[in-house]
């Protein structure tokens, strides 16, 4: 059957597109780092990082240590932050790659997802929550003149009938198919970034109104993703659907569930859980690694001691910083660090 024969690392490309800040920053570095660790088949392929504008220089090399390429790619429309991951398709052609896999920064991959996706299609979950309503999906489709597709999809948690309108978090789809889509999709996001009011009272959702619009208009073929490829956290204050805490997820889309250090919060789910525990553990170890040797048992300890600099300005406190560090202390993750300056041109050696 088309769409079926196997795929390989060579045959994937991995995309993200991140914001230079210390939060998307820090998502991006958790994304491919969790690649590498649990992305089975998936950890050889080619993972590009577009950055919005620039991309701070601890940042770069870290991701660069992982492997990842880093592109620096312009803003596609302030209005419209999520509109910036389309700025990955004019960058993940240049390869020999024929299939991407585009990824928020806030997900990570758990398992090898390979074996999930599928050639010569569009390939998302259904968005877990009729987030646009039929009434501005039938305004929308109206005037722009397009057939409104039938209702033959379910949101993924409250089960409501929907057109086609997936969540954007995950798609995998091969350049035939982005080649169809890309354009209609800028389109539409272009045109909702400057009249959101189209989109009310939904504009939160702008972008993926815009995808379903798009899917619409291409007509490329379309396969539903089931959770493992897109394993949302983010509603937990609902009832889960019936098996939702026995699948075993691939990619884990934990949206803002993570605490200051970086570590995955706790879900309620069982097997996403043992997911999770797996990668904090790694993180752990992984930091644990680049401490010194007296003090990778504290490291990976859970309550490791804190240590204070204090001082006046200008005093030296970023010099003792740099001792502490050096002698084994954990300051955090190079992006996480103040940047130097003409000030202290080799930095700072302190949280942002």
């Amino acid at each position: 059957m088309p769409g079926l024969e196997p795929l390989s690392s060579s045959d994937v490309v991995v995309g993200c597109v991140s914001e230079n800040n210390p939060k998307y920053l820090g998502q991006t570095l958790r994304l491919v780092q969790s690649i590498r660790w649990f992305g089975g088949e998936l950890s050889k392929s080619r993972v590009l990082v577009c950055a919005i504008e620039q991309i701070d220089s601890r940042a770069r090399r870290a991701l660069e240590s992982l492997g990842a390429e880093i592109r620096i790619v312009p803003r596609f429309d302030a209005r419209n932050g999520s509109s910036n991951r389309l700025q990955l398709f004019d960058e993940a052609w240049d390869g020999s790659e024929r299939v991407l896999l585009s990824l928020d920064c806030d997900t990570i991959v758990v398992r090898d997802p390979i074996p999930l996706l599928r050639r010569g299609v569009f390939q998302s979950k259904v968005a877990a929550l009729p987030t646009v309503t039929d009434e501005v999906f039938e305004r929308l489709f109206d005037r722009f003149g397009v057939e409104l597709p039938p209702r033959n999809f379910v949101t993924g948690y409250t089960g409501t009938p929907t057109i086609p309108y997936f969540n954007a978090g995950v798609i995998a789809m091969t350049e035939d198919v982005a080649e169809r889509l890309a354009p209609p999709w800028r389109h539409y996001n272009a045109m909702f970034a400057a009249e959101p009011a189209l989109v009310a009272p939904c504009a939160k959702h702008l972008h993926q109104a815009a995808l379903a619009l798009a899917l619409a208009v291409s007509r490329v073929p379309v396969v539903e993703a089931g959770p493992e490829l897109n394993y949302q956290l983010n509603n937990t204050h609902l009832p889960a659907p019936p098996g939702y805490a026995d699948v075993d997820p691939a990619i884990i889309h934990y949206h803002h569930l993570v605490d200051r250090d970086g570590f995955l919060l706790s879900c309620p789910f069982p097997r996403a859980q043992e997911r999770i525990d797996r990668f904090n553990e790694r993180l752990r170890e992984e930091r644990a690694l680049r401490a010194h040797p007296r003090d990778r048992a504290t490291a990976t300890s859970s309550s490791p001691r804190q240590i204070a600099v204090l001082g006046m300005h200008r005093s030296g406190t970023s010099l003792v910083a740099r001792l502490v560090t050096a002698m084994g202390s954990y300051a955090g993750e190079d992006h996480e660090l103040a940047a130097p300056d003409i000030y202290n041109p080799t930095g700072y050696w302190e949280r942002r």
